[in-house]
């Protein structure tokens, strides 16, 4: 975007004209920013297809409807787009649909249920998105502008392997949404392209499972750095330590420096090359001899043997082991007298070239050097320029030292901090819906997320509040996070012992919450607010409904205040077990059920009745057999010490529970359905009828593996057939996504079987046959959690 174009006006001596293109300026100013994080304003990247090059014609196949200039190209439509005198025509069917130097073929529905497959030029997979073909000369080039979540189905498998452990592909898909948000801009025709120049990307198929889940799973979230989105480049292999922004461009980050990476050196996957220079002078060939002759300037001599050697000069300032000379400490034979000298040789494009050990044609490799009895052995390593995180790396800690995503991402891109963005999706350049682009930091283990000086909210409010009543916080607490809170939270520190640095992070949060105030006993509110509760929320009143949802079981985080994944996804289990729409969304009125049921159960846990005794048992576990396999469900335990009050479901069977410390409870379930004793658990009351629900019929299945990320009838057909057994409470849309797996994952359990989640042909016709009802399934109960699984 070029700014000092608003200078060019001839009629700015007009008053009403130059206010105006002031009023523009402004405008572009503001919506502008050179990192790119303003101007994204939405999830859509523009991709160019580099890997059709630029041929004269292009054709491709729709999957799903796609319009252009008005006419609507159905589902399996082919069309060709052809460039000529810098005009493109595009044709379906023997008609011509539009012409012009730039051609849109948009979309008619998101995701990936619209897509094109190019035919000639010919690439493989489905490419989503809105599909921009622009005349160059007498060439077309071709862009796709797609959804970023959708885009990095056709990265992430490409970058790194769909094999990889799940937390390295995560952190993979963090770093190349990261990365492709910052390339976004407002002008040129595109963002990035399809190759290494930018990021492989490769188109969508279904089949890389895990790579999908991986995006899935993080889905939104970014690394930021100083309110900007950070420079997250990544590398094959770092040869176990990385490589500098500024080293390899000149210029770039502060935390993309240069530092030991033990995890990629340890992989066994990363690339290295090596060789052996022999101690013994006659082991050696008569080239590297002839080199070493040559370097020493003897002409009439021979190697006896080479006593040391050592690394030296890096290319680039220390600690870097980009070293650039080898010194080997000689003993010759010359005229049958004994030399001893001190020999120089290069690495990269000497030692390099005669031994065969280049990798990168930069010459940026890690070079290192270990002794054995009878050689030194010069290897090389780095597959890449080193910078960011190492995909060798990652995928090592991941697999041998179970770090998550988040730990990866600290230890390459360290002092950043991830935000989970509502990036939207639009079907077309002219249709955009206006994003919800706020960051939303990602939560903290203990509930909480950091807050520091410029932070605002009711968040900032709350621990202002809680400083004061400990005497640290001395202003008025408005939720503004400025010199004064600055000062409390550093005392606080300085009196703990802790670092003193101003900044609340979530560990420290919890330590302050958690302290007592001498003589003050703190009653939470159980009044709802009056305004709806979401995913980004803050305060007391998401307090109060945290409170409430671990009453009764839903909820098992911290009491941090901040309405996040874990709290969506309480309200959205509260919402389904009480039939409502499970949007995760706590409205005024939601907020009012929940305090209810939280007052209810606190009431319930304090007059409730004395156990009867029974004999003792072995064990704290009792295996219960349920009348109808649709009645498997979850059922809150008491806080009682004295027992574990659980019910079940058999016809007209009474269930008896040992409880911790061995007495017992009795609940009896007269022959009424799981269903309707599922509800008059969860709700306290009988509901007036259960749902029907239709029989699925055992269809053959494919000879597929259906898995997380599979799509399609069959998909269709387990889900409809494990919520009529009561495992799956999802939507039947054909996506086999989390609920999905988790469905397949307990049938698996409950039947013996291996539960990996996974959908084997042999798993899908145990599904599909398996009987609704008869006796039921068998379940183990047990006693002592908050939730006893059935």
């Amino acid at each position: 975007m070029v700014l000092r174009s608003h200078t060019g006006y001839k009629f700015i001596k007009r008053t009403f004209s130059l206010m105006l293109a002031l009023l523009l300026l402004l405008n572009v100013v503001t919506l502008w920013r050179s990192d790119g994080a303003q101007a994204a304003s939405d999830g859509m990247i523009r991709v160019k297809l580099s890997r059709l090059g630029s041929p004269s014609s292009v054709t491709f196949r729709t999957s799903g409807a796609y319009t252009v200039n008005g006419s609507r190209l159905s589902d399996g439509a082919s069309a060709t787009v052809s460039a000529s005198s810098g005009v493109l025509t595009l044709t379906s069917g023997g008609k011509t649909l539009a012409t012009g130097t730039t051609i849109s073929v948009n979309r008619t529905s998101g995701g990936t249920s619209c897509g094109v497959r190019f035919t000639s030029p010919s690439l493989g997979n489905l490419f989503c998105g809105d599909v921009i073909f622009t005349a160059s000369g007498g060439a077309v080039q071709t862009v796709l502008r797609i959804y970023i979540e959708t885009y990095l189905y056709g990265v992430v498998p490409y970058e790194m392997s769909n094999s990889f452990p799940i937390e390295a592909l995560k952190a993979q898909a963090v770093s190349a949404r990261t990365y492709a948000m910052r390339a976004k801009r407002s002008g040129g025709s595109y963002d990035v392209t399809d190759s290494t120049t930018s990021q492989v990307f490769r188109g969508y198929t279904s089949s890389y499972a895990n790579a999908i889940r991986a995006v899935d799973e993080t889905r939104g979230v970014c690394l930021m750095s100083g309110g900007s989105y950070a420079q997250c480049y990544y590398t094959a292999s770092n040869g176990g330590q990385t490589e500098s922004a500024k080293n390899i461009w000149g210029g770039g980050a502060s935390y993309l420096t240069v530092k030991d990476d033990p995890y990629d050196l340890e992989n066994p996957s990363s690339i290295v090359k090596s060789a052996s220079i022999a101690k013994d002078g006659a082991a050696i060939s008569s080239a590297l001899e002839a080199k070493i002759l040559q370097a020493a300037g003897l002409n009439d001599a021979r190697i006896v043997s080479v006593n040391a050697a050592e690394l030296h000069t890096p290319r680039y300032a220390a600690p870097s082991r980009t070293y650039t000379r080898l010194r080997l400490n000689v003993t010759f034979s010359v005229n049958g007298e004994t030399r001893v000298r001190d020999v120089n040789l290069g690495t990269y494009g000497d030692l390099e070239t005669h031994f065969g050990l280049s990798i990168n044609s930069g010459s940026n490799e890690i070079v290192s050097l270990s002794e054995k009895d009878d050689a030194f052995v010069l290897s090389f390593r780095r597959f890449g320029h080193g910078v960011g995180l190492s995909q060798r790396g990652a995928q090592w800690m991941a697999l041998n030292y179970g770090k998550n995503y988040s730990e990866i991402l600290e230890f390459y891109y360290p002092g950043t901090s991830q935000q989970r963005l509502s990036l939207s999706e639009s079907l077309n350049a002219g249709g955009s819906v206006a994003p919800t682009n706020t960051p939303v930091p990602i939560e903290s283990e203990d509930g909480y997320t950091t807050l520091q000086e410029g932070d605002s909210g009711e968040a900032v409010k709350a621990l202002q509040t809680k400083l004061k009543e400990l005497g640290f916080f001395t202003g008025t607490p408005l939720g503004n996070y400025k010199s004064l809170t600055v000062a409390a939270v550093r005392a606080y520190q300085a009196k703990n012992g802790l670092t003193v640095d101003g900044v609340a992070s979530p560990a420290l949060q919890k330590r302050i919450f958690e302290e007592t105030v001498p003589g003050v006993t703190s009653t939470p509110t159980i009044e709802p607010s009056g305004e709806t509760l979401k995913y980004g929320s803050t305060g007391e009143s998401v307090k109060a409904l945290q409170r409430a949802l671990q009453k009764l079981g839903y909820f098992t985080g911290s009491i941090g205040g901040n309405y996040l994944n874990q709290t969506e996804e309480a309200v959205r289990a509260y919402q389904l077990g009480n039939g409502l729409t499970a949007d995760g969304v706590a409205t005024p009125e939601i907020q009012r059920m929940i305090l209810k049921d939280a007052s209810a159960a606190a009431s319930d846990s304090t007059s409730a009745p004395t156990a009867t005794p029974a004999p003792e048992t072995s064990g704290t576990a009792a295996t219960v057999k349920l009348g109808n396999a649709s009645s498997r469900l979850n059922v809150r335990a008491s806080a009682s010490t004295s027992s574990s009050i659980v019910g079940t479901l058999s016809h007209g069977q009474s269930v008896v529970i040992t409880g911790a410390s061995g007495a017992w409870s009795r609940i009896t379930a007269g022959k009424i359905s799981g269903y309707v004793m599922t509800q008059y658990l969860r709700t306290g009351s009988t509901p007036a009828a259960e749902p029907t629900v239709q029989p699925t019929a055992a269809p053959e299945t494919d000879d597929e593996t259906l898995q997380y990320g599979s799509t399609g009838e069959a998909v269709k057909a387990i889900q409809r057939k494990l919520k009529e057994l009561g495992y799956f409470d999802g939507s039947i849309g054909g996506n086999y996504l989390t609920k999905t797996e988790a469905a397949v994952r307990a049938f698996q359990a409950t039947n013996g079987l291996t539960a990996d989640g996974v959908a084997t042909k042999d798993v899908q016709r145990r599904i599909l046959s398996a009987a609704s009802g008869g006796d039921g399934c068998n379940a183990t109960v047990s006693v002592g959690g908050s939730y006893l699984n059935m």
